[in-house]
């Protein structure tokens, strides 16, 4: 939903269990300076964003797959429309998404976890910093050219250690799988329909069933929904 946020349902993950989330702090990452691909430190307001604001700086993607950790208590996201910048919200918003009863405010939209997350927003702002971090493993470019659905394998160390990993036979362990296909052929099969997803850094939708979710002038500014 575009141009609200949800009010006073702001949750930190640690409060929910998981503290990875707050890894991302803007304050945290930003307020010393930060430097690499990964600090998204665009999305941070000095001045405003304090040592214990919620404000995460991170683009939609990541934003999205940090409240998809918290399962249950994250119901979805107040994302920045044009900054690296969003908040994590509790399951209070829920009744607020129903209700109508979303703020508005035309520099953030309301982002819901699950297939009703606006997939087709446009994610150029990302840039091109889909690194891998200690939580999350990226491979691109991987293209394929037909449909279908594909096992993915993994080499891990710890059952090949010493290897370049570079021989199909040394792929032994099966850590999901990969269906080809839109959107609307997802939605037509039951079990995947009854799956959570949100949009990857380099595109496409990660789903899993155990994601349990239902995705300057300091007064011209939006400091924190």
């Amino acid at each position: 939903v575009e141009g609200v946020f949800c009010d006073g349902n702001n949750v930190d993950g640690a409060g929910q269990g998981d503290a990875r989330p707050m890894e991302h702090q803007c304050h945290q990452k930003c307020s010393d300076g930060c430097t690499g691909s990964g600090c998204f430190c665009d999305g941070y307001y000095e001045g405003l964003d304090t040592a214990t604001s919620t404000a995460l700086c991170l683009p939609e993607a990541e934003c999205l797959h940090m409240c998809a950790l918290l399962g249950d208590g994250c119901h979805g996201v107040d994302m920045h429309n044009s900054l690296p910048r969003c908040f994590l919200n509790g399951p209070g918003c829920a009744a607020a998404v129903a209700d109508g009863a979303l703020v508005g405010d035309a520099t953030y939209s309301y982002l819901v976890q699950g297939f009703a997350v606006e997939t087709a927003r446009s994610l150029l702002h990302l840039g091109t910093e889909g690194l891998s971090d200690s939580n999350v493993l990226r491979f691109a470019p991987i293209a394929f050219t037909s449909g279908g659905t594909y096992k993915v394998c993994f080499c891990g160390p710890s059952e090949h250690f010493g290897t370049t990993c570079s021989d199909p036979s040394e792929f032994q362990l099966e850590v999901g799988r990969v269906h080809v296909t839109g959107v609307s052929s997802l939605l037509r099969n039951p079990r995947l329909r009854r799956q959570r997803c949100y949009t990857q850094f380099h595109g496409g939708l990660s789903c899993s069933e155990e994601w349990t979710v239902s995705t300057v002038d300091a007064a011209a500014i939006s400091p924190h929904p």
